[in-house]
């Protein structure tokens, strides 16, 4: 009987880690119920002190074995003194009353088929594949075993030990799940911590730009997707965790919803200034005050340029509007004056004579004297006026291929090449600068938009040096930034060279 108690308090000890999984019955109800069985006790209590047993008697002590087992839980505090006190009651009513022989015996027998059943019942658990499922049903089992009178001495050790086995087999099965559950939460909790740290670090940075905020909730997405993979904490852990995590992911979506609002507020109110300017202009484009009309546009132009940015969805259709009322006005101008024939086609003369300049083999080698060459018929080209618009487009192609054919024979270097080439296409601005104001205002809008590409890159680059460790391997990949990086700074110098250029004329 103690190595039954023994085992009983083992399951039970493995019961309550599965407390939380099962129905909790209000403590109001499991009062009523320690009523209701206290009362069985005292019942049985009564029964035993009869002093013959007969039919009458054996139906009244199993009507309250059903009872007993009809009622539900009760006080975990008061549980194991409970049974102890049934158990009691049981055993006095089968050892200590003189009973029919022929009645004990048919329910020794009963007992020992039910006894038998639940060790089949329990064997067959051994190979279920829920363990967790087989430990609850095993509970099952020997609260049934519990509540099921005594066997023939003969049998008792035989068939308990036959049930103790069964339930040992599943013990250890389910202590092996706990075991590798504990570590699972372990590990899980491990990855966790790590998961509400980062993303802490993620919500607490400051962002300024879009693409900061971009790269930022992709990196916080992707700490949500390796959360879900992480698999599931201790009960004891789980909901803090989450609400640290979540907490962390709050602060930087509500964050990130300030800054869009704040960036929404600030391109609405820069795209009803640009809508002003369009109307501004679209006021000026049928003018014939050609001065003061043209003054006006270039003042529009250069607020246009002041104006920050608006959204996406508006950004090339206002751009578009703007652009095509300083057109219509240009063309109209150029028209205008292009009525002066005999002048533009002495201009498209002169400019002729300078194409075949450049395109004349030059006989003197020395770099010096090329490009002073060069700059002399450049300057002189942009010096002169305007040529017939129908003439412009082939006698400029034939002047750029003959600049370029030049240069490429100049004994300096392919960025030095790049800038002169640079100078003239802004000086050609610089010489017909009403007409090509909204091209220096597209060109230097480029070179803004390249240089903060650029600074942006190098940026990143100088960040990515600093990951790495000394290694033969990291020493290669460091190499391979280090050049990237080297001639994105090069190519932003060259950049911002340009800019300068292009500011001289404006």
């Amino acid at each position: 009987m103690e190595e039954q108690e023994k085992v009983e308090e083992q399951l039970q000890v493995k019961e309550e880690f599965t407390e939380t999984q099962q129905i909790k019955v209000s403590e109001e109800e499991k009062e009523q119920n320690l009523k209701a069985k206290l009362q069985i006790i005292e019942e049985l209590k009564t029964l035993v002190e009869t002093d013959e047993i007969g039919g009458k008697t054996f139906n009244e002590f199993r009507a309250l074995q059903e009872r007993w087992r009809s009622i539900g839980q009760v006080p975990s505090s008061q549980l194991s003194g409970l049974w102890n006190s049934y158990n009691l009651q049981i055993e006095n009513f089968y050892n200590h009353i003189k009973i029919n022989k022929e009645l004990r015996d048919m329910d020794l027998k009963r007992n020992l088929e039910i006894k038998l059943k639940l060790c089949n019942d329990a064997e067959a658990l051994i190979e279920q594949q829920d363990i967790s499922n087989a430990f609850k049903s095993l509970q099952q089992l020997h609260t049934t075993w519990k509540e099921t009178g005594p066997v023939a001495k003969e049998e008792k050790e035989i068939v308990w030990e036959r049930f103790k086995t069964a339930t040992a087999a599943i013990n250890d099965r389910y202590h092996d799940y706990i075991d590798k559950q504990h570590a699972q939460f372990e590990q899980a909790l491990t990855i966790k911590n790590s998961l509400c740290e980062k993303a802490a670090t993620i919500a607490t940075k400051s962002y300024a730009s879009t693409k900061e905020w971009q790269t930022a909730t992709e990196q916080l997405l992707q700490l949500q997707t390796e959360w879900k993979e992480a698999g599931e904490v201790a009960p004891k852990d789980r909901t803090k965790l989450f609400k640290k995590f979540r907490a962390s992911c709050d602060k930087f979506f509500n964050d990130k919803k300030d800054f869009y609002q704040e960036l929404a507020d600030e391109q609405t109110k820069n795209l009803e200034l640009k809508r002003a300017l369009c109307e501004k202009v679209e006021a000026l484009q049928e003018s014939e005050e050609w001065k003061a009309a043209t003054e006006a546009i270039l003042e529009a132009q250069k607020e246009w340029k002041q104006i920050g940015a608006v959204s996406q969805k508006h950004s090339q259709k206002i751009w578009n509007r703007f652009r095509a009322a300083c057109d219509i006005f240009f063309n109209r101008k150029s028209e205008h004056f292009q009525s002066i024939d005999t002048e533009q086609t002495e201009n498209l003369n002169a400019k002729l004579q300078i194409i075949e300049q450049l395109e004349q083999e030059f006989t003197n080698s020395d770099t010096k004297t090329l490009l002073e060459k060069i700059k002399e018929l450049q300057n002189k080209w942009n010096s002169i006026g305007h040529v017939p618009m129908k003439e412009k487009d082939l006698l400029n192609e034939r002047y750029k291929k003959a600049v370029n054919r030049v240069y490429s024979k100049l004994n300096i270097s392919e960025r030095e090449k790049e800038i002169e080439r640079f100078r003239s296409k802004v000086k050609g601005f610089d010489g017909d600068k009403d007409k090509n104001a909204y091209k220096i205002v597209s060109e230097r809008e480029k070179l803004i938009s390249q240089i903060r590409q650029l600074e942006n890159d190098v940026k990143v680059l100088e960040n990515n040096m600093g990951f790495f460790n000394a290694s033969k391997k990291a020493n290669s990949l460091l190499e391979g930034i280090n050049n990237k990086l080297t001639n994105s700074k090069e190519r932003l110098s060259l950049l911002k060279i340009k800019l300068k250029e292009l500011d001289k004329i404006i």
